[in-house]
């Protein structure tokens, strides 16, 4: 039999963030700052817009983003629609016909991703 030489409240000391930062509903400075914290040069793939696109466009974005992160908090999301996507195509050049040709674009991504940053903001808030 092993003997444990370790306090195991040592290992995992009490937590410093409050259960109500965490579950407090998004507010829009939290969304703000989570997404112009991201590398506005990141791209998360070839078929979505990176942070640029919303940092450039938040200001007509914000709204719509700030729905989604309202949504999310009240459950009422389609959490399912969150592994689908409408993708579009647009040519590369003017004329093309094959599928290699084309560029494939999704504007469904990105919005869930902030919502990784902002959750991780929320966490953090409540350390201070």
């Amino acid at each position: 039999m092993t003997d444990w030489n370790f306090n195991l409240s040592d290992l995992y000391p009490a937590p410093s963030v409050h259960g109500e930062a965490l579950s407090a509903p998004f507010t829009r400075q939290e969304v703000a700052d989570a997404l112009f914290s991201m590398d506005k040069n990141a791209s998360p793939g070839p078929d979505v817009f990176g942070p640029s696109f919303y940092i450039n466009f938040w200001q007509s974005l914000d709204q719509e983003v700030l729905r989604f992160f309202s949504a999310f908090h009240s459950e009422d999301l389609d959490i399912d629609g969150m592994n689908r996507a409408h993708l579009v195509l647009l040519p590369k050049k003017e004329g093309v016909l094959s599928p290699q040709n084309f560029r494939p674009i999704s504007l469904q991504k990105m919005p869930y991703e902030a919502s990784d940053q902002s959750h991780d903001q929320q966490g953090q808030a409540g350390d201070h």
